[in-house]
């Protein structure tokens, strides 16, 4: 068997399905290839929504009896992260509970972290180990006293200026982004080739 050499003497025949006694024109090429492109980017993407599903963590929540009135801050290594929720309950002594849950990577948060607490701009003596998951291991959760000293207070940006981790998954993405867009071209170049 003889091969010609032609201007794709990178492109071996035999991935070249239909290719005519070893040649193939420069159209079919850029739609196979492009049809290829869009597929690999089509896997890669499906890869990237498993992925960042895969990795995700349950948030640790802490709960406790809380006044109605009451505001129960959250903090994280000793600096505030956000305030929790308080939300009516019936079993609970005072009508109500407070309520928070804190990611893996909010307000600097990971595993052995310590969890504290501030109760109407108090500290509180109460503190927790942050853990994927975790909760408090009395039923009733957190019980909160107030120690007198002056509590930080909850930055208005909402994570205590912290990013949370994204992992890296944005890489992922840009790549079948990436794909996808030199896919297209392929095939915007292929119709209006056909279309002459």
């Amino acid at each position: 068997m003889r091969f010609r050499i032609t201007r794709f003497t990178l492109v071996h025949p035999i991935f070249i399905w239909g290719a005519k006694g070893n040649k193939m024109n420069f159209k079919k090429l850029m739609a196979r290839i492009s049809a290829g492109t869009a597929f690999a980017a089509l896997v890669l993407s499906a890869g990237l929504v498993f992925s960042s599903t895969a990795n995700a963590q349950a948030p640790m929540t802490v709960f406790g009896e809380a006044a109605a009135s009451d505001t129960v801050g959250i903090l994280v290594d000793g600096k505030a992260c956000k305030n929790a929720s308080i939300k009516a309950d019936s079993g609970s002594s005072t009508g109500n509970i407070f309520l928070g849950y804190i990611d893996l990577g909010e307000c600097g948060a990971a595993a052995g972290s310590s969890v504290g607490f501030s109760l109407n701009g108090s500290t509180t003596s109460a503190t927790l180990t942050w853990r994927a998951g975790g909760a408090p291991s009395d039923a009733k959760g957190i019980t909160l006293t107030s120690t007198g000293g002056a509590a930080p207070t909850v930055p208005s940006t909402g994570n205590a200026g912290y990013l949370v981790s994204q992992g890296s998954g944005s890489a992922w993405l840009a790549l079948a982004l990436g794909l996808m867009a030199v896919g297209l071209v392929g095939s915007t170049r292929m119709v209006a080739n056909r279309s002459k």
